[in-house]
């Protein structure tokens, strides 16, 4: 649907949601397996090697956990963004409506004015004005979820075969970065 110049669709907003949703409670799911896992593969590990692979399973356990928060609030954001976008469409179908029944309005005190004089066309504007005001012209300010900006890069080192085996890459046999 069409809201003033803005394509919107509250149904394609929900399903957007929906997958959010679906996908976090996935990542959350995983923790169980993910770990024991880890911990079966760190029973005959020792060393360096088994040291990084355990940082890498912590970071990777620490950005899976984040990234279901990160889609569960970007789900929140979106169900906010389509109760906002009903609001406006409510808004302007209110100020369509209002603006017909001004027009009818104003044709009524043309025709007060003419039989009356212009004290009749003021009385009908000022019983007009209170009991039906104009709605607001224009659409409501972005709410909280405009501002947040929580994702955040995160710097972190990573391992290559050339700094894990620098034999290995110096034959040529690896990645050089």
């Amino acid at each position: 649907m069409i809201m003033g110049d803005i394509a919107f669709d509250a149904d394609e907003s929900r399903s957007a949601a929906r997958v959010a949703r679906r996908a976090a409670e996935t990542l959350r799911g995983q923790a169980g397996d993910r770990s024991g896992a880890v911990e079966a593969a760190l029973d005959d590990f020792e060393g360096s090697y088994a040291e990084r692979f355990r940082s890498a399973a912590v970071i990777e356990a620490e950005d899976r956990a984040r990234l279901a928060g990160v889609l569960v609030d970007l789900a929140e954001q979106i169900d906010a963004a389509a109760a906002a976008a009903e609001r406006e469409r409510a808004r302007q179908r209110a100020h369509a409506e209002w603006k017909a029944r001004d027009a009818d309005r104003k044709r009524a005190a043309s025709v007060a004015e003419a039989l009356a004089g212009a004290a009749g066309r003021s009385v009908l504007d000022a019983w007009e004005g209170f009991t039906d005001p104009e709605p607001s012209t224009g659409p409501e300010p972005p709410g909280e979820a405009a501002d947040r900006r929580d994702f955040r890069r995160r710097l972190r080192a990573r391992w290559t075969v050339d700094r894990l085996c620098p034999q290995r890459a110096r034959r040529g046999n690896g990645p050089t970065n």
